[in-house]
């Protein structure tokens, strides 16, 4: 569906200079919506693809690599389609990709493993993070729990009746799963500063003179293609730290420390960039500080606030993996607004904007206090 509104639509749009704003606003949306069906079904088929793997938060979190993958590879078919002047192929080589990786899915896809075992589709059973603590331990988790716990889970697994929940019970459990808010908003802000970025930072590139040279639109796609392979390095650098130590909230706030330095680093330079390398390393830098927060808490986080919190419900982590996707969807709206907004509208320029980004990181860090506190707490105690 994202490949047919991307290549069937657009590419008149080239063809017949159909210039109407609600014409392609149209198409965005009904692009946005084929893309966010298909998100939270994709996250619920790995977790039951990996529901057993020691390796699982990696693995999830590593997934988001793939999205920094199609930046890279679509930042090079624009540069390579717009060396042409004609912007209406970019959307017809990218409307195939996905068509043929769609098609490929629904043949050739099985929605669970062949060897998969048999998951519970039961009534979940919320628990009080404070009565349950998770540690790592040898590789495993071990949990604490209280005789009246114990005695719950044994008659629910006595009582292996499977139910099934209308969606508005299980949006209502899974709305109730601890953390799910707090990193709900978290990556609010983060995608709205990393949005901000990928809708903006060819533009901005496109304003500078590097070394007396100014970027054209080809090296402005080639520098964004180093910030998207910047993601895929922090991506994997959150990925294994949280897999090793099992602290998402500290590393989540780490990193989103880190990027507002780097953002208003980046910036400052921008001002002087006598040496281009140092640009590109910043630049580069910002990509490994900005998407890795945004990897863990879009594609890992929704699994292990199920896995922790509750029994485990698979049908949680869909819902879950949706609540936590819709409202960080939000921010992507507002985030390339607001830089349109204040571009055109202001006299403020690219300094205000990168200043909404930086602020926007440090709101990210300090949504998630509590859970750095809980997280630092447990680590103490064990």
């Amino acid at each position: 569906s994202s490949g047919i509104n991307a290549e069937c639509p657009l590419r008149p749009g080239d063809f017949w200079n159909i210039h109407d704003y609600w014409y392609f606003l149209t198409l965005r949306v009904l692009n946005g919506f084929a893309e966010a069906c298909g998100y939270p079904t994709l996250i619920k088929m790995l977790d039951h693809y990996f529901c057993m793997e020691v390796k699982r938060d990696f693995i999830m979190t590593a997934f988001g690599c793939c999205k920094f993958s199609g930046i890279i590879v679509g930042c090079l078919i624009s540069s390579f389609t717009l060396s042409f002047n004609n912007w209406g192929w970019c959307f017809i080589y990218c409307g195939l990709v996905v068509i043929a990786v769609g098609v490929m899915d629904v043949f050739f896809l099985p929605s669970l493993p062949p060897n998969a075992p048999p998951r519970e589709e039961s009534v979940p059973i919320l628990r009080d993070s404070a009565v349950v603590m998770t540690t790592h331990l040898d590789g495993h988790y071990r949990k604490i729990e209280t005789n009246e716990e114990k005695s719950r889970s044994a008659s629910s697994s006595l009582n292996s009746v499977e139910e099934r929940h209308t969606g508005g019970e299980v949006f209502w459990l899974a709305l109730r799963l601890p953390g799910i808010m707090e990193y709900s908003f978290h990556l609010f802000f983060v995608k709205l500063s990393v949005y901000i970025i990928y809708y903006w930072l060819p533009s901005w590139l496109e304003s500078l003179a590097i070394q007396g040279i100014v970027v054209n639109y080809t090296a402005a796609c080639y520098y964004t293609a180093l910030w998207g392979f910047g993601g895929i390095i922090g991506t994997l650098i959150i990925g294994w730290a949280v897999y090793t130590t099992k602290l998402y909230g500290c590393f989540s706030s780490m990193f989103a420390c880190s990027a507002t330095a780097v953002i208003l680093t980046l910036y400052w330079y921008s001002g002087i960039s006598n040496i281009i390398l140092i640009f590109l390393l910043l630049l580069l830098c910002m990509g490994i500080t900005q998407n890795g927060p945004y990897s863990l808490a879009s594609a890992c986080m929704p699994s292990v606030i199920n896995r922790l919190h509750s029994s485990q419900n698979a049908k949680l982590v869909g819902m879950a993996t949706g609540i936590i996707d819709g409202v960080g969807s939000v921010g992507a709206i507002f985030g390339p607004l607001s830089g349109a907004l204040i571009l055109q509208y202001t006299a403020w320029g690219w300094g205000c904007v990168f200043l909404i980004v930086a602020v926007s990181m440090v709101l990210a860090a300090l949504i998630l206090v509590r859970q750095v506190y809980n997280e630092g707490k447990a680590a103490l105690r064990y």
